[in-house]
């Protein structure tokens, strides 16, 4: 299922089902793993800024407007060395993270770099849709992303909303 947190309303309300921050923090505390991305504006953490969170796992995901809503309330899981997080390329998003909501994020999985140690950096590509294709045969359309880029304040569209998720 995907939650929507601080999502405008111009998305009918029967494509996502919306929650709120507290929410996310309850469900995520007991878990052991979960995934984690961001959305930005660019990809200078200097001066983008973070607009989109997921978070969440196989059976839920979580997708939080930044620019609404802080993830503050989730530092307790960020900062979680008990709980895995996996992200892909965590530099990337750790970056925003780290300066636009000042949380330490703890036990990170990479599946970026994990990937570059099994290979031993002989593959030819180590994007996430490298990854989606070589080891689960799906073609994933990254076209959404460019998407976020330059969006100033504008209302996410349903298709980002999925991407995210």
């Amino acid at each position: 299922m995907i939650y929507t947190i601080g999502i405008d309303t111009l998305i009918p309300k029967t494509e996502f089902a919306q929650c709120d921050i507290q929410d996310v923090v309850d469900y995520c505390k007991s878990k052991s793993v979960l995934g984690v991305d961001t959305e930005t504006e660019g990809f200078d953490f200097t001066c983008k800024k973070m607009i989109m969170f997921q978070i969440g796992d196989e059976e839920n995901q979580f997708i939080i407007d930044t620019r609404i809503i802080s993830i503050e309330p989730l530092r307790e899981i960020l900062e979680n060395k008990n709980i895995i997080k996996i992200f892909h390329n965590a530099k990337f998003d750790y970056k925003f993270i780290k300066k636009w909501s000042d949380i330490t994020c703890e036990g990170v999985y990479d599946t970026f770099l994990s990937e570059i140690v099994i290979s031993c950096g002989k593959n030819s590509g180590y994007g996430l849709k490298d990854l989606c294709n070589r080891y689960l045969n799906i073609e994933l359309n990254k076209d959404v992303r460019n998407q976020f880029i330059g969006l100033t304040g504008q209302p996410f569209k349903a298709d980002q909303i999925v991407y995210g998720a």
